[in-house]
C-alpha cells in the first residue's frame, strides 16, 4: 500500500524518536530483566533462546503459571517468542540487538501515528501527534522492551490506515494489505479479534454491495494463519484451543475474591490443585474460565468494583507510592500532561464519530476487555498513539481559539479544522 511521504519536519521528529529509543535500548542493555511492568520480556526472550537452540517454545525450568520444564505450552504468544527465536537463531543470543530492532519498529509506530493522523485529522494534527508520540515516555520505554506492545501497535495502525484507504479506493492490493496487518495484530495480541469485525464492517460500509465480498480476504487470511496453531494445540492437548491458553487464567485471576474489590496488577493467586492436576493447557484454562464466570455470577458487585479499579490501573497518570520517583516523574510529564487534552479531544471529536469510528471502536473494545479481565499500564500503550492524536487535535483547537478569541465556537464543530473529512 502507498504511504504518503513525510515532510522535512516529520523526518526530524522521526530522527528524535529513533535516538530516544536507541538510548532506551542501550540503557536497558543486553540483560533481560523485565523492568517496570515489562516482565514478559524475560519469558519471550527465554522462549526465543530455547527455540533458537532446537528446544522448541519450551522452558528449561518450571515456569509461571503452570508450565513444566521441557514441556509443550500454549500459554504465551507464539508470534512474539517465535520471532525472537528466529532472530536469535540468525544472529545469536543478542538481546541488545533485538532491542535495537524493536527501537526501529517503535520509530515506525511514530511514523504510522503521523500517517494515520494525516489520513483522519490534518497535516498539523498529524505532525504534532508524531512529536508527542516521539517523546512519550511509555512509547519510548516499551519501544525498547521485548514485549508485544510495539509490533502490535504498529500493525494495528497499519490495519486502520488500510481500512480507511479501502473506503476511498477499494482494490485487491489494499484488501490483502489489510489482511496481512490484521493477521500480524491478532497473532501478537489475540484479544484484538473482538475489534476486527468492527474494522471490517467500517471498511466495507461505504462501498457498493458488489465490492463488499472482498471483506472475505482478511477473514480467510486470518483463518488460514490460525489453523496450523489450532491444529497443533488440538494434537497436543486433545481439545480445541485457537491460539493461546491465557484467557481463562487471566479472567479467573483478575476476578479472584482475594482482590477484595480493589484490583492490583501484581497480585496473583495460587491455582487450585485440582485444576492443576488436569495437566492440560486447554482443560486448565477452560476450567479457570468456568470458575471466573461462576465467581461473577455469585458476586456481580465485586466484579463491578474490580472493573472500576482496573480502569484506574489502565489510565493511571498520577504519582503512586509503589513507583519510584523517576517513574512517577515520567508518568506525570507524559500521560499526566496529555490527560486533559486527550479527554477533551475524545469528547470534542464525538460529533465526528463516523469519521473517527475505528479509533472509538478500538478504544471501546480494548478498554472493555481489560476492564473485564486484567489491566496494567503496559496494556494502555496501544492506545497512546490514538490519545496523542486526540490530544493534538484538542491542543490545536485551543490554539485556534486563543488566536481568534472573538470567534463564535460551536462545540459540535470545535475540532472541524483539525479533522480530515
Amino acid at each position: 500500500m502507498t504511504i504518503p511521504k513525510p515532510k522535512p519536519a516529520v523526518w526530524a521528529i522521526l530522527a528524535v524518536a529513533l535516538a530516544l529509543r536507541v538510548g532506551a535500548a542501550l540503557y536497558l542493555g543486553p540483560e533481560v530483566q523485565g523492568l517496570s511492568g515489562a516482565f514478559d520480556e524475560v519469558t519471550y526472550s527465554e522462549l526465543g533462546r530455547r527455540f533458537a537452540t532446537g528446544h522448541g517454545l519450551t522452558f528449561a525450568e518450571n515456569w509461571y503459571p503452570w508450565i513444566q520444564a521441557d514441556a509443550p505450552q500454549s500459554y504465551f504468544s507464539f508470534a512474539m517468542s517465535g520471532s525472537l527465536g528466529v532472530f536469535y537463531w540468525l544472529f545469536g543470543y543478542q538481546p541488545l540487538m533485538a532491542r535495537l530492532l524493536m527501537a526501529l519498529m517503535s520509530t515506525g509506530v511514530v511514523a504510522m501515528t503521523y500517517v494515520v493522523g494525516r489520513r483522519f485529522f490534518s497535516e498539523r494534527t498529524a505532525t504534532l501527534a508524531a512529536l508527542v508520540a516521539a517523546v512519550h515516555a511509555y512509547l519510548i520505554f516499551y519501544g525498547a522492551a521485548l514485549v508485544t506492545e510495539t509490533p502490535f501497535t504498529f500493525f494495528l495502525l497499519a490495519a486502520i490506515y488500510a481500512a480507511d484507504r479501502l473506503r476511498a479506493e477499494p482494490s485487491p492490493r489494499l484488501w490483502w494489505g489489510l489482511g496481512a496487518a490484521v493477521v500480524c495484530a491478532v497473532h501478537l495480541r489475540m484479544a484484538v479479534v473482538f475489534f476486527v469485525p468492527f474494522l471490517l464492517w467500517w471498511a466495507t460500509a461505504a462501498q457498493p454491495a458488489r465490492r463488499r465480498a472482498w471483506a472475505v480476504v482478511p477473514v480467510v487470511a486470518l483463518v488460514v494463519s490460525v489453523l496450523p496453531f489450532t491444529w497443533w494445540n488440538y494434537k497436543t492437548w486433545g481439545y480445541p484451543l485457537v491460539l493461546q491458553s491465557q484467557f481463562g487464567h487471566v479472567f479467573w485471576n483478575g476476578n479472584h475474591p482475594g482482590h477484595q474489590g480493589d484490583f492490583h496488577p501484581y497480585r496473583v493467586f495460587d491455582i487450585p490443585p485440582e485444576v492443576l492436576a488436569l495437566d492440560n493447557d486447554a482443560l486448565i484454562t477452560n476450567r479457570l474460565l468456568e470458575l471466573g464466570v461462576k465467581r461473577i455470577q455469585e458476586d456481580p458487585g465485586d466484579f463491578a468494583r474490580l472493573a472500576l479499579t482496573r480502569l484506574r490501573e489502565l489510565f493511571v497518570f498520577w504519582p503512586t507510592a509503589s513507583s519510584s520517583a523517576d517513574a512517577n516523574a515520567l508518568r506525570v510529564l507524559s500521560v499526566g500532561i496529555l490527560a486533559p487534552f486527550t479527554l477533551a479531544g475524545v469528547l470534542m471529536g464525538t460529533p465526528h464519530w463516523r469519521r473517527l469510528a475505528p479509533m472509538y471502536l478500538f478504544l471501546a473494545t480494548h478498554v472493555g476487555i481489560h476492564a473485564a479481565t486484567w489491566a496494567m499500564v503496559r496494556y494502555r500503550v496501544p492506545l497512546d498513539p490514538f490519545f496523542a492524536l486526540f490530544a493534538s487535535s484538542a491542543m490545536l483547537a485551543l490554539k485556534d481559539r486563543v488566536a481568534n478569541p472573538r470567534a463564535r465556537v460551536d462545540p459540535k464543530t470545535a475540532l472541524a479544522s483539525t479533522i480530515h473529512t
